[in-house]
């Protein structure tokens, strides 16, 4: 074995361009192949950060037959889980808020309501203080908080006094007790912590506003956990059927209350992709050292003459590729951690803390291995042709009879149909994702994005913060916005379209049969200010559009959208019809004043729930987003001035998530665009692969046939001939391989129906362009060495025989 790796480095460094073309060319495979393993290694393959993550679950509830198949976890019915269960070691939950930091800078800070014991359940212990204890979520518990490592450091300068120091959050002064470790930032981007205190969980019932989990007990798999909570909703179903005789308990792993099922589908599609352009890299160095191999067929037929059997020369080829790939896979993997950085930077959202990229084992692992099977693939063809090599006739053939063999060259001929049909399913598979997108950049969201400019309030923090002073306050703040130079309009609402929030109301119509129990209809609710739609530009269907006289003393009304009249009033007038929040209080009636067009609320390929709309001033909400529509393209210092405005009515309420409409909107389908710039590249480079493939065989051939061009040319065939007869021999090649690819791109496309936006199982404008690309890359492919072989001159070529 040490023998034949001497030969083998000696016979690569004779070659050196054909060694340094191969490595590169694996190189570049195996790099870009770890450098997408590693990036969704965090996604797919490696644990959460947390202490034991394989007995922890999250857990939340669902209700099919009201259309929720996943929601958040009631309080009350967490209380139950936490005081009942037989399964759990500990069961704990969190809510994401939004605090505001007082001070001579107040600041927005993006925190968490967390149960006592939920940190140290799932192991994250302060590196400086102390953590909660079990007493301090009880009602009259004094206030304490937990900062992050990124907090304590920038705002405090990482003083360890800031320990037993007085903060205000939200205007109430809590002690701190301890900093978190560097990089946490559970959930996702928390900076802060605060014990979640329920004065009555009882009557939280219905509402799902939180995230739970649990650590399992030893021994105790899911489905014992989900019977055991079975059980519990049965009880609590018999006590509040009005609340939860149809929700159940899910108990899933943890890693699904933290990753987007998006997410995974782009891991796996970006992993499918990565594949295919390896494929094509291994076809390209299996057709060079077919070619390498032609030329030393007279060296394999001395051996086996002189007694070597077939496992040695198969052992001596194999040897030779996997010195290669070793070569190559050092130098990917080199390659893979620029790479990775490059497309760090392409995500353009703030990556969650548990995302870690570092290198680990499995990364290791899997570059060994790529390079190991890359290897052994592109190895095995040449070692099967030096095998059945004739020894005699190899022995008495010419110099170029000895390199003229018709199978093999229909070998390499068998690699670059490969490399086109792969090529060309990569290619239709981005041109695919690409028209989705452009698809979705088209949909109608159901109102006017372009020159609105948004940000948000969380009013929690404002001082004396009744339902009244709330009100007061975003009404003076809409209107002095609205006044501001360059600005037409400004409104205020509680969920902006499109920002992924979502209100759930239970109503009842009244003069209708009630609901039975648990099953009452539940719409999406937003408040908003007079003039939002104008705003905004969402069309006004029937009615009237809210007025400043629709406050909190006068009668109760409420603006339904297009789908919520279309599903409960469907041969019906609704103007006038009346809702309740609680069919039993007639104090919660409503009456229907106008019907708005259909607004895109979660994504613009869903459709939203049918929702309403009610005056702000009747439902002031602490959290809210406000719109403003400038007459200008580029609203310079428009934020700063919308800054002064507020700081002049509310000096301690700072404003967050500022940017343009068409900025959220973009943020909806990141995914999709990340990976559609991914994909591009990923096409690109199997292109390119398989025009080098496409012309390296072209070029063999006509360095075959040499001898056959110089006697056409000598017979009086002219440059156009010899182009044209160069041309169709690469063409066909291309033809059959893109028919190949073709068809594949069909079954493709039925593949990723779920992540295809409004295209049918064939897009004629997807395949017909990425065919139309490639058919111009093949041609020049194949016009470079045709161009070399009508200048070739025919005395020298007949000279030579």
């Amino acid at each position: 074995m040490f023998s034949d790796l001497k030969f083998a480095l000696r016979q690569l460094t004779k070659a050196p361009g054909f060694t340094l073309l191969a490595v590169l060319t694996l190189a570049l495979g195996i790099g870009l192949s770890t450098t997408i393993f590693n990036g969704v290694n965090p996604l797919l393959f490696r644990a959460l950060p947390f202490r034991d993550p394989d007995t922890l679950v999250y857990l939340n509830e669902s209700s099919p037959k009201q259309g929720f198949e996943h929601m958040s976890v009631a309080y009350a019915d967490y209380a139950h889980w936490r005081r009942e269960n037989r399964v759990f070691a500990d069961v704990g939950v969190w809510r994401p808020i939004n605090v505001t930091l007082g001070g001579d800078l107040p600041e927005r800070i993006e925190g968490c309501h967390v149960s006592a014991t939920l940190l140290s359940m799932l192991g994250i212990n302060p590196v400086l203080g102390r953590g909660f204890a079990v007493a301090e979520d009880a009602p009259g518990a004094a206030p304490v908080v937990l900062l992050s490592h990124g907090l304590w450091q920038r705002r405090f300068g990482s003083d360890p006094a800031i320990i037993g120091q007085s903060l205000p959050l939200n205007g109430t002064q809590h002690t701190v007790i301890g900093v978190l470790p560097p990089r946490v930032r559970f959930p996702n981007d928390s900076e802060l912590w605060i014990p979640l205190v329920v004065a009555q969980p009882e009557t939280t019932h219905g509402h799902f506003n939180y995230r739970a989990a649990a650590r399992l007990r030893p021994g105790v798999s899911r489905a014992q956990a989900r019977a055991d909570l079975d059980a519990i909703h049965a009880r609590i179903a018999a006590e509040s059927p009005a609340s939860n005789l149809h929700i159940t308990p899910i108990v899933r792993p943890i890693e699904d209350g933290f990753l987007d099922p998006e997410l995974r589908t782009m891991g796996w599609t970006m992993l499918g992709a990565v594949a295919f352009v390896l494929a094509v890299a291994c076809a390209n160095v299996a057709s060079l050292f077919v070619t390498r191999a032609l030329a030393r067929q007279k060296e394999f037929a001395v051996r086996a003459a002189l007694g070597a059997g077939r496992w040695r020369t198969v052992r001596q080829l194999l040897i030779e590729s996997l010195t290669l790939g070793l070569v190559a896979g050092v130098l990917g993997l080199f390659l893979s951690v620029w790479g990775l950085e490059v497309v760090i930077r392409l995500v353009p959202i703030e990556i969650p803390y548990w995302i870690d990229f570092s290198l680990d084992g499995r990364v290791f692992a899997f570059a060994a291995v790529i390079s190991l099977l890359t290897s052994v693939l592109f190895g095995l063809a040449p070692a099967w042709q030096a095998i059945r090599v004739d020894v005699l006739g190899a022995l008495n053939e010419s110099a170029r009879g000895s390199t003229g063999s018709r199978e093999r060259h229909r070998l390499r001929s068998a690699f670059v149909v490969g490399e086109v049909a792969l090529a060309t399913l990569l290619l239709c598979g981005t041109g695919l994702m690409l028209r989705s997108l452009f698809n979705l950049q088209r949909a109608d969201p159901g109102f006017d994005p372009a020159r609105v400019t948004v940000f948000y309030l969380g009013l929690g923090s404002v001082g004396d913060s009744t339902a009244m002073r709330r009100a007061a306050l975003i009404d003076n703040l809409v209107t002095d916005l609205s006044r501001l130079p360059g600005v037409s309009s400004a409104a205020a609402c509680t969920a902006l379209p499109l920002s992924g929030r979502f209100n759930g109301q239970r109503f009842a119509v009244e003069g209708r049969p009630p609901a039975p129990d648990g099953m009452d209809p539940v719409g999406n609710l937003r408040a908003v200010t007079p003039g939002y739609f104008a705003a905004l530009h969402v069309p006004l269907q029937r009615g009237r559009d809210f007025i400043a006289a629709d406050d909190a003393g006068s009668q109760k009304v409420v603006i339904i959208d297009a789908a919520f009249a279309r599903r409960y009033f469907p041969d019906q007038d609704p103007i006038g019809q009346r809702l309740r929040w609680d069919p039993a209080d007639p104090a919660s009636s409503r009456v229907i004043v106008g019907i708005a067009a259909d607004v895109k609320h979660s994504a613009l390929d869903q459709d939203s729930r049918p929702g309403f709309y009610v005056p702000y001033a009747q439902d002031p909400q602490r959290s809210v987003g406000i719109v403003m529509r400038t007459a200008l393209d580029a609203p310079v210092g428009l934020l700063d001035s919308a800054r002064g405005v507020l700081r002049r009515l509310e000096p301690d309420l700072p404003l967050y998530g500022a940017m343009t409409m068409t900025e959220q909107i973009a943020e909806t389908y990141w995914i999709r665009r990340f990976l559609g710039r991914l994909l591009v590249g990923f096409a690109a480079l199997a292109l390119a692969l398989a025009a080098v493939g496409i012309a390296s065989v072209v070029g063999y051939a006509v360095t075959q046939r040499t001898h056959e061009i110089g006697v056409r040319m000598a017979l009086g065939a002219t440059s156009h001939n010899i182009l044209r007869l160069v041309l169709q021999q690469g063409l066909r090649l291309v033809a059959l391989g893109l028919a190949l690819g073709l068809v594949a791109s069909v079954a493709l496309t039925r593949l990723l129906q779920a992540q295809l936006f409004a295209i049918g199982w064939l897009d004629p404008l997807a395949i017909g362009g990425s065919t139309i690309v490639f058919l111009l890359v093949a041609l020049i492919a194949c016009w470079l060495p045709a161009r070399r072989a009508t200048r070739i001159n025919p005395v020298e070529a007949l000279r030579t025989e």
